[in-house]
């Protein structure tokens, strides 16, 4: 579909980039000594638009893995915890600023604490139909402010 077209629910608008912006260090969400989460928001858009879309259908998943990723190598095939968000979930997370539309997320790893000093991020929206679209990576310290 183009975009611009219409349907019952407005404009058809296909997403094509997904921004990721993060707190560099993790954080500590307990009274426990030690990080044992991370902060993250997430925009979606189109190329041609400056700002970030509401996600309407699909998923968009975080995808935390253990370690720093070394540039231009393939992920790792298994993340070290995934948190999964359908379209009708994200409606509650959604909040407008600046740059548009964009989703908030404090996700702690409870029970599978990363090994490493940092971890990896990714944000990767699964459309209904055709291929996945991945965020750059952010790297998070894992040193408590």
């Amino acid at each position: 579909m183009l975009a611009g077209c219409l349907t019952s629910e407005g404009p058809v608008q296909e997403i094509d980039e997904v921004h990721l912006f993060g707190l560099p260090v993790a954080i500590n969400l307990d009274n426990v000594p030690g990080p044992d989460a991370f902060s993250v928001r997430v925009f979606v858009s189109k190329s041609e638009l400056a700002k970030g879309i509401p996600i309407r259908k699909g998923t968009l998943e975080i995808l935390l893995f253990d370690g720093a990723l070394v540039p231009n190598q393939p992920l790792p095939t298994t993340p070290l915890r995934a948190w999964s968000f359908s379209a009708q979930q994200l409606k509650g997370l959604a909040s407008e600023n600046r740059l548009g539309t964009g989703y908030e997320f404090t996700l702690p790893w409870a029970g599978t604490p990363p090994t490493r000093n940092r971890v990896t991020v990714l944000a990767r929206y699964r459309p209904v139909s055709g291929p996945s679209v991945v965020s750059g990576p952010s790297s998070i310290s894992l040193s408590v402010r």
